[in-house]
């Protein structure tokens, strides 16, 4: 997958330098599906103290511009990134424990429909995620 993304950069114009790098192995690595840029920053300076976290924002922010990996902003105010290769998808998120799953449901196509037949408005994006409880912390 490593070289799938560099791939990505390379044909988006952006150099691949070991700062970038570093920043695409912990979405590779951690196993989380959304990550802060605190836990990249966390992950890539402890492989290497020569990066500081103003360069994992910078690196963050070209990624998202790259449309490599793709920001959300959740119901606590904190920006969380993810990988950007699976195609349209939203998040189930546990208000309880914080997980968050990836789902493929989308009710837009219909909405949109909606919208275009009582409105005249044309929606181009969206987000959605919905919160509740995961199975471990539903029982």
């Amino acid at each position: 997958m490593e070289a799938k993304l560099e791939e990505l950069l390379k044909v988006k114009g952006y150099k691949i330098t070991s700062q970038r790098r570093a920043v695409l192995e912990a979405f590779i690595y951690l196993d989380k599906h959304l990550l802060t840029a605190a836990e990249v920053y966390e992950y890539v300076s402890a492989k290497s103290n020569k990066i500081n976290s103003s360069t994992v924002y910078r690196n963050l922010e070209i990624l998202t511009d790259a449309g490599i990996i793709s920001r959300s902003n959740l119901d606590n105010g904190v920006n969380y990134y993810e990988l950007n290769l699976e195609g349209h998808h939203h998040h189930l998120i546990c208000i309880s424990c914080g997980a968050a799953e990836k789902t493929s449901f989308c009710p837009m196509e219909k909405i949109k429909l909606s919208l275009e037949e009582s409105t005249d408005f044309q929606p181009i994006d969206h987000k959605l995620e919905i919160y509740g409880y995961c199975g471990r912390c539903k029982k």
